[in-house]
């Protein structure tokens, strides 16, 4: 319900923004009391660009931009608009929007380098470390018991020839997954399983599904450097960020008259 009431919030501000604006008359699609609904706000409201969107959901765009415009029109003829509660949320609302927006714009401009990504990873190698066992798996689907069990004891020996043989067997996809991951029965199989073997076939509800280990990562080894890329790009971006943060807000206590009167009351 607070999300609710705080994106109504948010679209009241930006109604109010709208009506403010100067914009061109070829480019306003529906108007109301003096507020105009443009082919830009219409495009940002849809999310996907004006000219792509069909009559109908234009019609439709528009006929909601209508409703809110007139119920807010009607809630700030009754002065609802003066209420000190009201106008505290839309001052606090406007100081987080423009907060966010400078974290925004504090983010780091350049990409982060894969030497910096990789460097970073050689000094904190032992925080990369797997802590479940992890399984590489190719996901095959057969469309009967018999056809699964068949191409199962061929592909034991010779996946490839097994892949010839069972057309009608279909392989779904390649997939790492760690042991918790996994159903019971199948995480117990490929914890004995050798590579290159196949579980026993599962029923599903299209048919049977079978599983081969292509390859398996024991729990405590060292993540390769593939395996967390992005977490290490994350980390390097906030890092940037917290460090541009701190030095701006130093800049802004010499800036700034910065006052805190509290006394002893703490």
């Amino acid at each position: 319900m607070l999300g609710s009431k705080r994106a109504l919030v948010v679209f009241t501000v930006g109604l109010a923004l709208w009506g403010c604006a100067r914009v061109s008359s070829k480019d306003i699609v529906a108007s109301v009391g003096g507020r105009v609904l443009t082919r830009q706000m219409m495009a940002e409201r849809a999310g996907v660009p004006f000219d792509s969107l069909s009559p109908g959901a234009k019609h439709e765009i528009a006929r909601g931009w209508a409703e809110e415009t007139l119920l807010l029109l009607e809630a700030e003829r009754r002065g609802i608009s003066k209420d000190p509660a009201i106008e505290n949320k839309l001052i606090e609302l406007r100081s987080e929007l423009l907060r966010a927006r400078l974290l925004h714009d504090l983010q780091p401009a350049e990409a982060i380098r894969d030497s910096a990504i990789a460097q970073y990873y050689e000094m904190h190698q032992t925080e990369f470390v797997r802590a479940q066992e992890e399984y590489e798996i190719e996901l095959y689907w057969a469309p009967d018991l018999v056809t699964a069990e068949l191409f199962r004891r061929a592909a034991q020996k010779d996946i490839e020839q097994a892949e010839m043989t069972y057309r009608n067997v279909t392989m779904e996809g390649i997939w790492r997954a760690l042991a918790r991951d996994l159903a019971p029965d199948e995480a117990s199989q490929l914890a004995v399983l050798d590579s290159g073997k196949l579980t026993e076939p599962r029923v599903a509800e299209d048919g049977y599904r079978l599983m081969r280990l292509r390859s398996r990562r024991s729990a405590g080894e060292p993540m390769l450097l593939e395996d967390v890329r992005h977490e290490i790009r994350e980390r390097l971006m906030m890092e940037a960020s917290r460090i541009a943060m701190e030095t701006l807000l130093a800049e802004l206590r010499r800036k700034y008259s910065l006052t805190i009167r509290l006394g002893d009351s703490l």
